[in-house]
């Protein structure tokens, strides 16, 4: 009903307005928001960072500088920036991470000898005692490591960051 009026001989004219769509279990009327479907133009665009499941991962600058960072090129390329959460939404702590995807543990022995042995005395043990095989078995590598992501932001020069926890969402650019 869109309003209401009397008429001189004393009759009420009621005006009423015309609604067409879904009717809810509140007797509202609206979009009906069950049979949307995901827009194909934002498949793959966002994605959860990589999971550890092991601090041992994780280093100082300096510790990565007794790694060989600086100096080996090789190691370089597998000690990144990290951030978590809290690094995005207050002051950065500086920290490292060893990221090994993408190779063997006998490769990683063979060429990152260093690298090799820090996760092997701080990441395997914790490993080992994981009930779950994947994360047993790749001790050496992150228990996520989010290939998905990987490739997608492969060859770009940064990419948005947001916290999925916070209060309030913020963006940031990262590397």
């Amino acid at each position: 009903m869109s309003g209401e009026r009397s008429s001189a001989n004393g009759d009420v004219e009621v005006d009423l307005d015309e609604c067409a769509g879904l009717i809810h279990a509140d007797l509202r009327i609206g979009a009906d928001f069950d049979s949307t479907r995901p827009l194909l133009s934002n498949l793959a665009l966002s994605n959860r960072g990589v999971q550890l499941f092991g601090s041992g991962f994780i280093v100082t600058r300096a510790q990565a500088l007794a790694l060989g960072l600086g100096r080996d090129t090789a190691v370089d390329k597998h000690i990144r920036e990290y951030r978590n959460g809290r690094d995005l939404t207050s002051v950065p702590r500086d920290m490292l991470v060893i990221d090994l995807y993408g190779l063997t543990a006998d490769q990683v022995r063979v060429e990152l000898p260093s690298l090799y042995q820090w996760v092997f005395e701080r990441v395997k043990p914790e490993r080992d005692q994981n009930n779950r095989g994947t994360y047993r078995n790749t001790w050496w590598t992150f228990g996520e490591p989010r290939r998905v992501m990987r490739g997608a932001i492969a060859g770009l020069n940064r990419y948005i960051a947001t916290v999925e926890t916070s209060k309030h969402r913020s963006f940031q650019f990262l590397d």
